[in-house]
């Protein structure tokens, strides 16, 4: 037996130790998707990916399949921004959902100041950790804004916390 309180000098190499936090993915819009209507939630668009480990991205359907089963740390970044006009002050809310369930919302004001030729920009954020199954669990990234007419790109990630 081992006593874990020991310290030990290894001179080879060590295997079996931790484990991996694959999978993992990174994607964002690929062109920003616009409010058409005020009080209606938009699935945010995630077909720009940056990494996907294991093809868990499913840009047609704008989610997020990871096939390895365990815990996920999920990140979603909403930013919002109008040219011109338009509200003095939006409300925005972001979430994350699980097979079409809320885990986390998260609301914010941004109030707009338009100088000649600016654009106002404002976002949320929201992250959780959640079980997946690895098979058939999904997590969509969603934006939600009181007026029409602003636009909005999606910032998501995640990975694979623990298999147990």
């Amino acid at each position: 037996s081992i006593n874990l309180a020991d310290n030990f000098a290894f001179t080879g190499t060590v295997t079996g130790a931790g484990e991996s936090n694959l999978p993992y993915f990174e994607a964002k819009t690929s062109s920003a998707v616009t409010f058409s209507s005020a009080n209606t939630w938009y699935v945010g668009d995630i077909s720009s990916v940056t990494l996907d480990t294991a093809s868990g991205v499913d840009a047609t359907n704008e989610r997020y399949t990871p096939n390895v089963a365990g815990k996920y740390y999920f990140a979603f970044n909403m930013v919002t921004y109008r040219s011109t006009g338009g509200a003095s002050q939006d409300m925005l809310f972001s979430r994350i959902r699980k097979n079409g369930s809320t885990l986390i919302s998260e609301q914010s004001a941004v109030q707009h100041h338009f100088g000649a030729g600016n654009t106002n920009h404002g976002g949320t954020h929201v992250s959780c950790v959640v079980d997946m199954n690895g098979s058939s669990d999904y997590v969509t990234f969603e934006g939600y804004c009181d007026e029409s007419g602003g636009n909005f790109s999606v910032y998501a990630r995640g990975y694979l916390i623990s298999t147990t």
